[in-house]
């Protein structure tokens, strides 16, 4: 049966995860701003140039452009992203591996 007054270690292994977690998280959380500011950016530069375009060719360009570039900053958004909840995945598995190989205190 759980005793809550024994020392299971399991206090330890809970901070050490959320540590962890918080860490991975505010990188994570960094680094989406930065995309949703890039993000901001390139649509209102790209909505300026729709909005002084002459021709319907001039438009169709400027949309090209856009759409392309988008997809382009998307799929090395996701990798981008991917990887650092890959890397937080990781760190969080070796903090509790670390913390159980080390034995009973």
């Amino acid at each position: 049966m759980f005793n809550p007054n024994a020392d299971h270690g399991f206090a330890a292994v809970h901070l050490a995860v959320m540590n962890e977690a918080t860490r991975a998280l505010h990188a994570i959380t960094a680094e989406l701003g930065d995309y949703s500011q890039r993000l901001l950016a390139d649509g209102t530069t790209t909505f300026s140039q729709l909005a002084s375009a002459k021709t319907v060719p001039e438009y169709m360009s400027v949309m090209a452009a856009f759409t392309k570039r988008s997809m382009e900053e998307n799929v090395q958004q996701f990798l981008r992203m991917g990887s650092m909840y890959a890397s937080a995945a990781n760190d969080q598995t070796r903090a509790v591996q670390s913390l159980l190989l080390a034995g009973p205190r």
